[in-house]
C-alpha cells in the first residue's frame, strides 16, 4: 500500500529564539518507545514576540495538506498545534511538576527535529560552523532554519511539526 505524501514547506528562517536541550543538536537521541531518535531541540520565545512566521507556516501546511476541511478542523482544535504553552503540562518535569528552566507563563515553545542521518548545521554570529555542544549551550539565542510539515498517526490523529535544518 502506498503511503500518502504529507505536505512540507520550503525551509525558512525562523525568528530569534532561545535554545533548550541544545546538546541534542550535536548528539542524536537514541530511538525509544516515544521517539524515533535523531537530532533536535526545544525553541523558546516570549509570547509577546512576533510568532507570525511560525503561524504562517502552520497555516500553509494545514491549507495545502487538508484544504478547507483542514482549516475547519484547525479552528476546532482537531489538528495538533506545534506551539506549546510555556506553563502547560509539557513544560513541566513529569515527576515533580516543576517548570523546566526557561519556561513560564510568558513564553511558548516548539520542539524541532531532524533525522539521525541529518545533523542540523549550527553556526555562530560569524557564520563559523559549530561542531561541539559546548560552543552552543542551552540558553543560547539563535535564528533557526526550519520547515513545517504535516503528519498523521492512527492513534494521535493529525498535526503539524517543525524540522530543523
Amino acid at each position: 500500500m502506498a503511503k500518502n505524501r504529507m505536505y512540507r514547506t520550503e525551509r525558512f528562517r525562523g525568528p530569534l529564539m532561545r535554545i533548550s536541550y541544545a546538546w541534542q543538536l550535536f548528539t542524536p537521541r537514541e530511538a525509544g518507545e516515544n521517539s524515533r531518535g535523531g537530532y533536535g531541540c526545544t525553541l523558546i520565545m516570549p509570547k509577546k514576540d512576533d510568532w507570525s512566521s511560525i503561524q504562517a507556516k502552520i497555516k500553509e501546511c494545514v491549507t495545502n495538506q487538508w484544504g478547507d476541511r483542514g482549516a475547519e478542523k484547525w479552528k476546532q482544535g482537531l489538528i495538533k498545534n506545534p506551539i506549546i504553552d510555556g506553563a502547560g503540562k509539557e513544560a513541566r518535569n513529569k515527576e515533580t511538576g516543576d517548570l523546566h528552566p526557561g519556561m513560564g507563563e510568558d513564553v511558548q515553545f516548539i520542539r524541532v527535529a531532524s533525522g539521525a542521518d541529518r545533523r542540523p548545521q549550527v553556526y555562530d554570529q560569524n557564520v563559523v560552523l559549530l561542531t561541539d555542544a559546548d560552543d552552543c549551550p542551552s540558553g543560547s539565542w539563535g535564528y533557526p532554519v526550519l520547515n513545517a510539515y504535516c503528519w498523521h498517526n492512527d492513534q494521535n490523529g493529525d498535526g503539524v511539526s517543525f524540522g530543523i535544518e
